[in-house]
């Protein structure tokens, strides 16, 4: 009530990653309401637009560390300054120092994936990750001593989660 639509200046929306249905209807919504107010349309990542929501909050202090988790998408993303953006977790020192911290922390399910570009405009891959490295960090996972590590191209942070994850018991 009392909302003034007139003040809108701009509307965004999640260009990606993300599930291509939300992202299309989402798109689909914001197109048409940036097209009936006469305002521009503004693609958003959709990480980047969780790490950034934040600041509604308190304001950054760079450097900084964000740890993302959305949906399939997990990252640990070190950020020098604003909008420069390092995923870490990309080198296979990384990814074994990761396991390392993770096994520490008490983790016992880990996957690995690797990032896919939704888009021309989103942010582009540094590098393919061969299938044959990825079945070696299950290997490594596993001797390591995790319990459970799903680890090819296409693994997102709930893959087969119901495989590997009780239910509650009621």
């Amino acid at each position: 009530k009392g909302f003034d639509y007139r003040t809108i200046t701009h509307v965004a929306v999640t260009g990606g990653p993300g599930l291509p249905g939300a992202l299309q209807i989402g798109a689909m919504a914001a197109k048409t309401i940036s097209q009936y107010l006469g305002v521009p349309l503004v693609d958003v990542h959709h990480l980047a637009g969780h790490i950034y929501a934040n600041e509604f909050v308190e304001s950054f202090e760079y450097p900084l560390l964000a740890v993302v988790v959305s949906g399939g998408n997990t990252e640990l993303v070190y950020l020098p300054k604003p909008f420069e953006f390092h995923i870490l977790g990309e080198t296979e020192d990384e990814v074994l120092a990761l396991m390392d911290d993770a096994l520490a922390a008490g983790c016992s399910i880990l996957t690995i994936g690797q990032y896919m570009q939704p888009s021309r405009r989103n942010i582009p891959v540094a590098a393919y990750i061969h299938p044959d490295q990825f079945a070696e960090y299950k290997r490594i996972g596993l001797a390591k001593g995790f319990r459970v590590v799903e680890s090819a191209p296409l693994v997102r942070s709930s893959y087969c989660a119901e495989r590997h994850v009780a239910p509650p018991v009621s």
